[in-house]
């Protein structure tokens, strides 16, 4: 799991050391904590976890796919931010943002939310 430029192995966290050794394969995908800022302009803006948006922020996740890395890829968008560490964030059919609505609702947040 992406926390921001932290990858945390949650095997190793959660899992209890005698079941640790039954996981001898990595997973296809990595999950991506992100932060969903709004937009009063149009859909929410999803960015990494970081200092400026803390984890507790996190409303929303990403799968990411592990790529080469692009030594070419400019720019703070989400996509260039995860290439610089060999990931590729993916979208769904709706967009980035999982479904039609956004996270849980709205492209902002939870129904009825300020």
């Amino acid at each position: 799991m992406w926390e921001g430029a932290n990858r945390v192995d949650l095997m190793a966290v959660y899992c209890p050391p005698s079941q640790l050794e039954r996981c001898q394969k990595d997973c296809l995908v990595d999950g991506i904590s992100v932060a969903v800022l709004r937009d009063q302009a149009g859909p929410g803006r999803i960015v990494p976890i970081s200092d400026v948006h803390p984890l507790q922020r996190c409303r929303h996740f990403l799968a990411g796919a592990a790529v080469a890395v692009e030594a070419d890829m400019k720019g703070d968008s989400l996509e260039a931010f995860y290439n610089r560490f060999g990931v590729a964030p993916m979208g769904t059919p709706w967009g980035p943002m999982g479904t039609p609505w956004g996270p849980m609702g709205t492209p902002w947040g939870p129904v009825g939310t300020p």
